[in-house]
């Protein structure tokens, strides 16, 4: 079943080459709808990728740091997914600051959980 899943997610950037999504209006304040899709697909390959190696990385120290990737990537295909594109939330400094404020969370929570195990 992950072999199914993980060969699905791999033909997802190519869904926008189907003939049916040819002329089609874009969504999201995408210019069309096959540019759309491309771009959500390719950002759904890279978290899911993200997902799994976090996944993979069980009791690894460098695990909770891969927070921060999938993070940034799901942040970014929630303004696409809901045409935030236009607003405060897509600039450049808005993004830094929230991936900087998630960062340090992760930072904090780590050595407060490495200080409570000893």
């Amino acid at each position: 079943m992950v072999a199914l899943l993980i060969l699905a997610m791999s033909f997802l950037p190519y869904l926008h080459d189907f003939e049916i999504f040819k002329g089609m209006e874009g969504f999201s304040g995408f210019s069309s709808l096959r540019v759309g899709i491309w771009v959500v697909s390719l950002f759904i390959v890279g978290l899911t990728g993200w997902i799994f190696a976090f996944l993979n990385a069980r009791g690894k120290s460098y695990r909770l740091a891969m927070f921060a990737p999938i993070f940034m990537l799901f942040f970014q295909l929630n303004i696409y997914l809901w045409d935030a594109r236009n607003t405060t939330t897509n600039e450049f400094t808005t993004k830094v600051l929230y991936n900087l404020g998630f960062a340090l969370v992760l930072i904090a929570y780590y050595f407060i959980n490495k200080s409570r195990n000893k």
